[in-house]
């Protein structure tokens, strides 16, 4: 939620600082990087000049997709294509294209591995694949073959050969996709075939009764012979009826006429049949004839005319005639039903023969039916297998391409590498972000120390300022620049520590403060001496204590005598009249404890009770005591110093002291129990700009007290 109210001033600001911090990193490593530029953009220069130059041919396809083709086999589909997707066939496709065994074929067709760019290489089909490159166009089927070689018109070879082999393969591989349902037809249809060869021999062999009657001419059919059995038999049975039908006619004509005689009536009056004779008809239509006569007669004559007595008799002739015919009628109908009763036997002899045939023609059927039911199958899967043989050999014929050449290759004119222009742009781009990369990555592998950032970042401490870089080799002129030099931006400098120190915290006062370093040669000693004069200057009683025993320079400094006593005879006196060894310097407030002689046991001497009771001691008489300690990393003796201090000053060296060794020298003193003020920065070095954007407040600040300082110091004299 604090972001949301965050100032935007000071947000631009820090975005501005980041910008000047990041500036001032290329600006410091500004050969770095111009040195980094030259090298890449020579590289590629000499890259461009000395590479070969490759020319590009493309030959250009079209990839369909595959009709899916589908043949019904028995009420079964058959698939003849595989289903893809669009996008695994077009894959596949493209693998394909540059598949080892196309490319060997390339190369033997175009005898590849004798030219001079392949012959060298020990696997001559990988150095062509290397050479070529699938590039398929976006949201189209079409398909870009690059081929990239020294020779213009060896590239245009290899790029159509590749696609004209490819899509024979691909017509072949379409064909063999049919080949073998096909084979697959052909050798069911023979089989087939031979089936319906034996069902039609097992019926012809069943037809003509076995083997022995094969060559028998007049051998009929099965089903001829059923049905000229059928035939039979209806006609017998026919026959049979008929005959019966016309005994039953006799019999009745017989009967009757029997029975008329019974009564004593006349036969040819009761049966019909015979008196409808021929012969009996025409007696009874001459008979008819007389009686009509008769009657004429009788009406004009008498019974005793002659005619009449003629007539008369006539009549009766008549009547005899037909009585002796209708008696022969009658005896011949018994003969003709005595003769059909025989011809009723044979009839239906024959009936029961073309009945038995029948059955067992019938009986025969059903094995007849059962050969002839597998002859009609098998038929018709031959049939079936034929008509799909026919219609599968006819869509392997018009089998259809679904790639096309769209664009052949044609012999380049122009080379596509080394693209001059691209690669110098690349050398340009090339050389600036490995020199901005290199001056980061320098930056950021350097592990000095040089900003106040350092310190509070990584070493965890409070920043108590830097002390710019004083050109002087001398040491006494170094080590009192505040008292020679009290108006320069170093002494400003000094007195800004010495400010920040007591202000670092209110409710203490650090009236014995240590100061030590990591290393030797970071200028603690300077910072000790000139810190100590700052204070004397502010009107602090001060007193300066050289406790570096190993190294001694504060005696040297201040030109004091070796005879003199120091801190060596002190603590070896066993810690008696320290008033004896403090020495007043030429700068007002200030005395200094110099080290004195150099001992074999320096250690045991600054961990001698002499020197906490001297410290005891001069803390009470002095309103600032400064003890110059030696460096962590050499021995020990600053962890009992500091233990002895209210404070400690960590002094740094401008790009030099590192992050690594100055926090493991932080934890020795803070596992110690030493109270750590803050880190000061030493020989900031503002005139190479080096961070100077870190110190140019302080500069300007101090410039401006300078001048101050100058014109009160002129104002003073006049």
């Amino acid at each position: 939620m604090e972001n949301e109210f965050e100032n935007p001033t000071i947000t631009q600001s820090r975005g501005a600082s980041h910008l000047r911090h990041y500036w001032h990193v290329l600006y410091e490593r500004r050969w770095w990087m111009i040195t980094t530029f030259v090298v890449v953009f020579a590289l590629m220069l000499l890259y461009l000049f000395r590479s070969t130059k490759i020319y590009r041919a493309t030959a250009t396809i079209e990839i369909d997709r595959i009709q899916n083709t589908i043949v019904n086999l028995g009420g079964q589909p058959l698939s003849l294509n595989r289903n893809f997707h669009d996008s695994d066939y077009l894959e596949t496709q493209y693998e394909k294209l540059v598949s080892r065994t196309l490319i060997e074929r390339v190369v033997r067709k175009l005898k590849l591995d004798k030219t001079d760019r392949y012959a060298k290489d020990a696997d001559p089909v990988s150095a062509v694949r290397r050479d070529i490159s699938i590039a398929p166009s976006r949201l189209s089927r079409l398909v870009e073959i690059h081929v990239e070689h020294p020779e213009g018109k060896q590239a245009e070879e290899i790029a159509n050969t590749l696609v004209d082999l490819f899509l024979e393969i691909n017509q072949e591989r379409r064909r063999d996709r049919y080949t073998d349902p096909l084979d697959w037809l052909n050798r069911e249809l023979e089989i087939q075939a031979e089936k319906v060869s034996e069902a039609a021999k097992r019926i012809h062999n069943f037809e003509i009764g076995g083997e022995s009657n094969e060559e028998d001419p007049t051998q009929v059919s099965f089903e001829d012979e059923l049905a000229t059995a059928i035939m039979s038999l209806q006609q017998a049975q026919t026959a049979y009826e008929m005959k019966v039908s016309e005994i039953n006619d006799l019999e009745e004509i017989v009967n009757n006429a029997t029975e008329a005689k019974k009564k004593g009536e006349e036969v040819q009056n009761v049966v019909s049949s015979i008196a409808n004779k021929h012969v009996i008809a025409s007696l009874k239509s001459s008979l008819s004839v007389a009686e009509t006569r008769l009657e004429g007669f009788l009406e004009r004559y008498r019974e005793d005319w002659p005619a009449v007595s003629q007539i008369r008799k006539e009549i009766q002739e008549f009547r005899d005639q037909i009585k002796r015919e209708a008696e022969a009628a009658l005896k011949a109908m018994n003969k003709d039903l005595e003769i059909a009763r025989n011809q009723e036997k044979q009839a239906l002899n024959r009936l029961n023969l073309a009945k038995e045939r029948l059955h067992k023609l019938n009986e025969k059927r059903v094995d007849y039916n059962m050969l002839k039911r597998e002859e009609e199958k098998d038929q018709a899967v031959h049939d079936m297998l034929l008509a799909r043989a026919k219609e599968m050999q006819l869509v392997a014929e018009e089998t259809q391409e679904n790639i096309y050449f769209v664009d052949r290759a044609i012999n380049p004119l122009h080379p596509v590498k080394p693209n001059k222009t691209l690669l110098l742009i690349v050398g340009i781009v090339g050389g600036i972000i490995f020199g901005v990369g290199l001056a980061f990555l320098v930056n950021l592998l350097d592990d000095s120390i040089k900003t106040q950032d350092d310190i509070e970042t990584y070493l965890r401490l409070d920043y108590l300022g830097h002390v710019p870089r004083v050109d002087s080799k001398i040491s006494h002129d170094r080590s009192l620049y505040a008292h020679l030099q009290p108006q320069s931006d170093v002494s400003e400098n000094f007195r800004t520590i010495r400010a920040t120190v007591a202000l670092a915290d209110p409710e203490k006062e650090y009236r014995v403060v240590s100061i030590t370093s990591a290393a030797p040669s970071e200028g603690k000693s300077f910072i000790a001496s000139n810190f100590a004069i700052v204070n004397a200057q502010m009107g602090l009683k001060t007193l300066l204590i050289d406790c570096d025993l190993r190294r001694p320079s504060l005696r040297t400094t201040f030109e004091f005598e070796k005879e003199q006593k120091g801190l060596t005879q002190y603590i070896e006196s066993g810690g008696e009249a320290f008033e004896d060894i403090i020495h007043r310097t030429e700068i007002p407030g200030l005395d200094l404890i110099h080290s004195g002689k150099i001992s074999k046991n320096p250690h045991e001497l600054v961990n001698s009770d002499a020197l906490k009771k001297l410290v005891a001691e001069v803390e009470k008489k002095y309103d600032r005591v400064v003890i110059d300690s030696p460096p962590i990393l050499a021995v020990s003796d600053p962890l009992i110093i500091a233990s002895l201090a209210d404070g400690l000053l960590y002094v740094t060296k401008f790009d030099r002291s590192k992050r690594h060794l100055s926090k493991k020298c932080l934890e020795q003193l803070q596992n110690g129990g030493a109270n750590i003020i803050g880190a000061i920065i030493n020989e900031v070095d503002l005139r190479k700009a080096r961070y100077s954007y870190y110190y140019n407040n302080y500069y300007y600040q101090n410039r401006y007290y300078t001048d101050y300082y100058r014109k009160h110091r002129e104002k003073k004299a006049s």
